[in-house]
């Protein structure tokens, strides 16, 4: 009978044995699920990162698309005031000379 009893003792501590690790499975699986959504979240927020920098980066070429543009726009109009000067600049001298010409027949 002290057989019996110390093959049912030894049964029993199996049997916790197996139910400790049977948790700690359990616990491990628990943590292992909790790790692949932390990381599916970061992949998320990876790929949010990704998309979000495209959009400023096609915002900045906006922008310098724009500078250029307007940078060509003041450039045309500094180039068409320089003209303008150089006309009445020519017309003044020639003014000059028409007046120094006729006092000189006086």
């Amino acid at each position: 009978m002290d057989g019996l009893k110390a093959l049912g003792t030894r049964d029993d501590l199996m049997i916790k044995s197996i139910n400790n690790v049977d948790r700690t499975l359990d616990t491990l699986n628990s943590v292992n699920e909790k790790s692949i959504d932390t990381l599916e979240s970061v992949k998320e927020a990876i790929v949010d990162l990704k998309s979000e920098s495209k959009k400023s980066a096609s915002r900045y070429e906006s922008v310098i698309q724009k500078m250029k543009d307007q940078e060509a726009e003041n450039l045309s109009l500094i180039q068409k005031i320089q003209r303008r000067t150089l006309w009445v600049n020519l017309l003044l001298g020639v003014g000059v000379m028409v007046s120094l010409i006729v006092l000189v027949i006086d």
